[in-house]
């Protein structure tokens, strides 16, 4: 099931797409999205788990997290004494203070409830897959069109998805 409906995509773009072709370009944006950032969160959702490279004093999850399930340093499980959660950063500091990371680090834990943010990056990237065109100028008398560097703007929208915006 998607997180957006062609009925939310249809109130904020005006399109002649058919709903069947639309939810073709949801889908394939929202399978886009899941592939960067991990699946979107859903109530009852199980953990996400990330394996990281460590060797820093702190560690940078893909996403904002409302709770820990396990560290994994290396071969070792950590307590809660072992590390600092900054969850509204997604950030985790190892304790004691300068001590780093191990080489790889498998991080499990249960993402905020973000869908807000995530429905509206999907939608945006919908409106950008549709009035994308191969074109990168056309001029025709009076009227002329420049075409946004298309992977441009789509990073720009990705963004808002990253930590801290």
């Amino acid at each position: 099931m998607s997180l957006v409906s062609v009925t939310e995509v249809k109130a904020r773009i005006k399109t002649t797409l058919g709903d069947s072709d639309l939810q073709t370009v949801i889908d394939q944006v929202e399978a886009e999205v899941i592939t960067s950032f991990g699946a979107y969160y859903v109530s009852g959702m199980p953990m996400v788990v990330e394996m990281l490279g460590g060797g820093l004093c702190n560690l940078y999850l893909r996403r904002r997290l409302a709770s820990i399930g396990s560290i994994v340093d290396d071969d070792t499980t950590l307590t809660t004494n072992d590390y600092r959660l900054w969850a509204s950063q997604g950030r985790i500091e190892r304790l004691p203070a300068g001590t780093r990371w191990g080489v790889m680090v498998m991080v499990k834990y249960l993402p905020t409830d973000d869908s807000a943010k995530w429905r509206g990056v999907i939608i945006d990237l919908v409106r950008l897959t549709l009035e994308r065109t191969a074109m990168k100028s056309e001029s025709i008398s009076e009227y002329s069109y420049t075409a946004p560097e298309w992977g441009a703007e789509e990073a720009v929208i990705l963004r808002r998805l990253k930590m801290g915006l």
